[in-house]
C-alpha cells in the first residue's frame, strides 16, 4: 500500500473519531428555551439550551394550532403542536463543537391542555392564556436541506414550561365573544420532576388568564 492511501485512511479515521462521537448528545433536557410559533402559516423560530447543547434556528415549519378563525369563547381550543420535519436553519453548539449555517430536521411535540377563552365585555383588546406545557422532540443537524450529510443527532429532547397564547378580541355576537389568534410562544425551563407534576396538576385546576384593556392616551 502506498503512503498516500494510508494518509487518507488515517485522516478519515481522525474525522470519525474526533467529530462523530463528540456530537452525539442523548438524551437532552432543555433547561432554557423559547419557541415562537408562526401564526397563519408563518415560520417558527426557536432557541433551545441544555447541558452541552445549544441550538438557534429560524424558518422552521409553522404549527397547526390554534386553527380557529374566529375563535369563540366557551369552546375548547387546542394549542398543542407537532412541528416538523423542517426545523429551519441556524447554528448549534454540541459538546463544545459549534456548527454554523446548518439545516435542522426532526420533530417537536408540545403537549398542552385545551384552553377555553372567556367571554369579554366591550372595551378590551384581547386575552393571553398561560397553561403548562410539556415538550419532547428530536433534532438532527445537517450540511444540506435533504440531510444527506449529518453532523449531529439528538434522538431524545425533553422539557417543560408554559405556553403563552394571545388572542385579539374582535367583539361579541349573539352572546359569544369572538377572537383571532395573535401569537403563540412556548417558554421552556429547567423544572424538577416533582414540580413538573405540580404544573400538570395545576393545569387541570385552572389556566392563567391575562386580560388586555384599551388605554386612552390624552
Amino acid at each position: 500500500m502506498s503512503r498516500m492511501p494510508r494518509v487518507a485512511i488515517g485522516l478519515c479515521g481522525l474525522v470519525l473519531f474526533f467529530i462523530t462521537p463528540s456530537v452525539k448528545a442523548d438524551p437532552v433536557q432543555i433547561t432554557l428555551g423559547q419557541v415562537f410559533v408562526g401564526i397563519s402559516g408563518g415560520s417558527t423560530n426557536f432557541i433551545l439550551n441544555g447541558e452541552n447543547f445549544s441550538v438557534t434556528s429560524t424558518g422552521a415549519a409553522s404549527g397547526a394550532n390554534p386553527s380557529c378563525s374566529p375563535c369563540t369563547s366557551g369552546t375548547p381550543i387546542s394549542i398543542s403542536n407537532l412541528i416538523g420535519t423542517n426545523l429551519g436553519m441556524g447554528s448549534a453548539t454540541i459538546n463544545g463543537t459549534t456548527f454554523n449555517n446548518i439545516f435542522f430536521v426532526g420533530s417537536f411535540n408540545f403537549s398542552v391542555q385545551d384552553i377555553v377563552l372567556p367571554a369579554l365585555p366591550d372595551g378590551l383588546i384581547g386575552v393571553q392564556i398561560e397553561p403548562p406545557v410539556t415538550f419532547t422532540g428530536t433534532i438532527r443537524g445537517c450540511l444540506d436541506a435533504a440531510c444527506t450529510t449529518e453532523v449531529f443527532s439528538v434522538t431524545e429532547l425533553a422539557g417543560a414550561g408554559f405556553a403563552k397564547a394571545a388572542f385579539t378580541f374582535i367583539g361579541n355576537q349573539n352572546g359569544v365573544s369572538l377572537f383571532t389568534p395573535a401569537s403563540l410562544r412556548y417558554d421552556l425551563r429547567e423544572i424538577p420532576e416533582p414540580m413538573t407534576m405540580m404544573l400538570l396538576a395545576s393545569g387541570l385546576v385552572g389556566l392563567g388568564v391575562r386580560l388586555r384593556g384599551r388605554r386612552n392616551i390624552r
